[in-house]
């Protein structure tokens, strides 16, 4: 294993997790971000475990993932952000990018990574995707996915 060495045994608490999100729609992602550390606590994950990173946008968010990995001081990722379309298909095209990336930095480097990014059409449905219940945030299922990974 190329991560922090873990097994289920030594305890949910213990887990070192990074929390890696954009700054672009800072409003919508911080909402993300809340979901995800309220799930991790909830979990009994302490507080002190989880540490913030932050990319200017969704786009730079693999680099900083690999960083991450590149540390061997965390026992799993999660990445937040938004993708919404603009008056181009940008998004499109960064949105495939950015998950391939990432999916390159976990196989990589041996690291769980889970991925909790509000995309859509128009930023309404982004905003809709951020909103939701908790049970539907995408900040919350990512870090419901990455407890999964992490204690199975």
């Amino acid at each position: 294993m190329t991560h922090r060495e873990h097994t289920p045994s030594v305890g949910i608490a213990a887990l070192k997790i990074a929390l890696v999100a954009s700054r672009e729609h800072r409003a919508y992602v911080d909402e993300l971000v809340r979901a995800a550390v309220q799930t991790l606590t909830q979990q009994q994950i302490d507080k002190e475990q989880i540490r913030m990173m932050w990319a200017p946008s969704a786009f730079q968010l693999p680099l900083v993932a690999k960083s991450i990995a590149e540390s061997h001081d965390f026992d799993g990722v999660i990445v937040l952000g938004t993708l919404a379309k603009d008056a181009t298909d940008r998004y499109f095209f960064e949105g495939a990018e950015v998950y391939r990336a990432l999916m390159d930095v976990m196989m990589n480097f041996g690291i769980p990574m889970s991925v909790g990014i509000a995309s859509g059409e128009r930023l309404a449905d982004v905003k809709h995707a951020v909103r939701a219940k908790a049970e539907k945030n995408v900040g919350a299922r990512a870090a419901r996915d990455l407890i999964d990974i992490l204690t199975t």
